[in-house]
């Protein structure tokens, strides 16, 4: 894979730190750095011709209680334990160790073998399954499980928004909710008290009062985190990473099913995963953002899907006209040409 050796990796190899895990919380920071990631150890020198493995140790945060919001920003330190490691028989680690939490217990997605993908249960460092080794296989390069968490509005019985069963809202008119909030005397809001163009933000009564009332028509949400996503290629298709879809539903048992969801699409190069892909859920909606990359020729406009299309439209022409082309260059035109049913039966009847 040649890609990720662009990044200098290769030659920085001990001591590489992999942290790309996050955490949700539900505080002033509703996100944070996992309590684990992953750090090369050493190389491990192969037979001559043969690239080198690599010894990858496990670590832990001692300061990364779940019960202290106020750790926001932790750094990579001396004083992390090592709870466990692995081997990867591949000279670079890319970004293959990626903690989450599912259910309440935190696991990895990680790439021993550079062919597959496997689960990994925290902070036990127990392999839990996944992908086999296949030469043909999906190699992946990166990772990435976002975490969801959204506010679900509730308004009061009286409120012309006001949602149930029963009661459809009506949003062509304000909510009413948030004039119930008390404004204390002396607040720039306050009837009595009143200054212009002014807000009850350091108002200490106010703010007492704002925190009851979002507690009381707030409500915070953390659904599973069963979306994942990986970046990567097969064998010889490396001049770029292509993005799939992860499903960690049974993730727990070591159960992970991948798939071409949203069909062949580029990883842009300056981008890694978790900056290319935004899962936003909100009360009622799911909205998936992936942003992907594409190439066009400067002078003509056409993408370099089409110059690929018409290239290979060329060749599926000299067959229809005799000429005998070799077998891998016929299937990778069939291959190219999959949405026309027409050409796919031509070229099929033609391969030789």
């Amino acid at each position: 894979m040649s890609s990720g050796d662009e990044g200098g990796e290769v030659c920085r190899t001990k001591g590489q730190v992999v942290d790309t895990g996050v955490e949700a919380l539900m505080c002033s920071a509703l996100e944070r750095p996992a309590p684990y990631y992953a750090k090369v150890l050493e190389p491990i020198a192969n037979q001559p011709g043969a690239w080198n493995s690599l010894r990858v140790g496990i670590f832990q945060r001692p300061e990364a209680d779940t019960s202290v919001q106020g750790y926001t920003t932790p750094k990579v330190s001396d004083s992390d334990v090592m709870i466990g490691e692995y081997t990867r028989n591949y000279h670079s680690l890319m970004r293959t160790f990626h903690p989450f939490q599912l259910r309440g217990k935190w696991f990895a997605l990680y790439s021993k073998d550079y062919t597959s993908t496997r689960i990994m249960e925290l902070p036990s460092c127990k392999d839990l399954g996944g992908e086999e080794r296949d030469s043909w296989g999906f190699c992946p390069v990166d990772f990435w499980v976002p975490d969801l968490n959204y506010i679900q509005s509730i308004c009061d019985e009286d409120c012309p928004r006001y949602k149930s069963e029963t009661h459809k809202p009506d949003y062509t008119k304000s909510c009413t909710c948030y004039t119930k909030v008390t404004h204390g005397h002396g607040c720039p809001i306050n009837p009595e008290t009143r200054v212009k163009n002014q807000s009850c933000i350091s108002n200490e009564g106010c703010r007492k009062s704002r925190e009851e009332w979002d507690k009381k028509h707030h409500i915070w949400h953390f659904p599973d985190r069963v979306h994942g996503f990986v970046a990567g290629c097969v064998w010889g298709d490396d001049s770029s990473w292509k993005i799939q879809y992860l499903d960690l539903s049974r993730a727990d048992e070591g159960i992970i099913k991948r798939e071409e969801r949203f069909g062949y699409i580029e990883l842009p190069a300056h981008l890694d995963l978790s900056k290319a892909v935004n899962l936003e859920a909100g009360d009622g909606y799911w909205w998936l953002r992936i942003a992907t990359e594409s190439n066009f020729e400067l002078a003509t406009g056409k993408s370099r899907a089409d110059e690929d299309r018409d290239y290979y439209r060329d060749i599926l022409s000299r067959i229809a006209k005799g000429w005998k082309t070799p077998q891998t260059l016929a299937q990778m035109a069939l291959d190219h040409e999959w949405d026309d049913p027409k050409m796919k039966a031509e070229l099929e009847k033609e391969k030789v």
